[in-house]
């Protein structure tokens, strides 16, 4: 470790105290550059060690200048770097089952996640357990499913907006075909609105026929006797039939009620007295109610 000490060699005057003294003390200044092995003075260095790329071996502490023991800080550094790349590891494992759980609970439709337990999706659209399972099903189905049951017993909102699966069947019925359908019964037992409605429209028509058949009838039969009003004899009754005994009209002319007289084939006053065909008041009153 010392640097070489620079001698003179002494090749004459062998008793020279100067030339031994110059070699002496330059022994001493190259001693004095070294390190001490068992530490005794001087033993610092003023400038850096240059190791020339070999190691320091079987060290037991390394201090610096603050009195840290720097092998054992760097042991203890490391054995900390390889705890923390431990736990980091094992958070990253925890991280990627965590990942693959929310994933899961997210979009996994083939099935539970975990115990009873499905994913959103499968709640949302249908999946494995959800799907035509008894008090289960999709959002979905129960909005929009008309092909079957949701939950193998209860329908949608659609089947039971507009479907037809429960049509006939004892308590079944659509909001639809309780409004419209007609071929048939909606629920076994009762009819739909539109159904009804025709129904009394049938018979409103009918009613209404047969009010104007009996008006009809009523009129027709007035007017077999009933001349109505005129200012001479009629030669017909008001349907245009032949006059009969009995059948009367007003004449205008007169302010007279005529009634005809088959016997003589002529019409006589009403208010002539002893007349056979004379109802007197009842004969006028008619004829004032009827015209």
């Amino acid at each position: 470790m010392a640097k070489r000490p620079t001698t003179t060699s002494i090749t004459s005057g062998h008793a020279s105290i100067t030339a031994l003294n110059a070699n002496i003390t330059a022994l001493k200044e190259g001693f004095d550059n070294t390190i001490s092995r068992d530490g005794s003075s001087p033993n610092t260095m003023s400038a850096d060690l240059d190791l020339n790329g070999n190691d320091i071996t079987n060290v037991a502490t390394i201090t610096d200048a603050t009195g840290t023991d720097v092998v054992a800080a760097a042991a203890a550094s490391a054995t900390a770097a390889a705890t923390s790349a431990t736990a980091s590891a094992t958070s990253a494992t925890a991280s990627a089952s965590s990942a693959t759980t929310s994933s899961n609970y997210a979009v996994k439709v083939d099935g539970a996640v975990t115990g009873s337990d499905y994913s959103a999706k499968a709640w949302s659209i249908g999946g494995t357990g959800i799907t035509d399972t008894s008090s289960r099903g999709a959002a979905k189905e129960w909005a929009t499913e008309t092909a079957s049951s949701v939950d193998t017993s209860e329908y949608s909102s659609k089947e039971y907006a507009v479907g037809v699966q429960r049509r006939g069947a004892a308590s079944g019925g659509s909001a639809k075909d309780w409004a419209t359908y007609t071929s048939g019964t909606v629920d076994n037992a009762e009819y739909s609105a539109k159904y009804y409605a025709a129904q009394a429209a049938t018979s409103a028509t009918a009613a209404a026929n047969a009010v104007t058949t009996a008006s009809n009838n009523a009129a027709e039969s007035i007017n077999a006797f009933y001349l109505g009003h005129a200012t001479s004899d009629p030669s017909t009754d008001a349907n245009g039939d032949a006059l009969t005994s009995g059948d009367f009209y007003f004449n205008t002319a007169t302010n007279v009620t005529r009634f005809f007289n088959e016997g003589s084939s002529s019409f006589v006053n009403g208010a002539a007295a002893g007349d056979a065909f004379e109802p007197a008041g009842n004969s006028l009153a008619l004829a004032i109610a009827l015209g």
